[in-house]
């Protein structure tokens, strides 16, 4: 369900200019922050549906930037280049 979710927030296509795990970082970034705007610029108190919303963006964003770092240098020889 939580993919689903994410998914819908994100869209379908996706922007290729680096690699596909950046282009990911990117959408959700783009997707908290339009949440964010949205948010401030209505006023309201948050509902727990939209807690929950921000809570799945902002987690799927660390796990995102968590794999990005953790394989910046990977081991071994050959032609493999860093994520970042």
């Amino acid at each position: 369900m939580r993919i689903t979710i994410l998914t819908s927030m994100l869209g379908g296509e996706y922007m290729r200019h680096s690699s596909p795990i950046h282009d990911l970082r990117e959408r959700i970034e783009t997707a908290r922050l339009q949440l964010i705007e949205e948010l401030a610029a209505n006023g309201e108190p948050l509902s727990p549906e939209t807690l929950q919303k921000i809570a799945l963006i902002q987690s799927a964003l660390t796990a995102v930037r968590e794999e990005i770092k953790n394989h910046e240098v990977k081991v071994g020889g050959g032609d493999e280049l860093p994520l970042k």
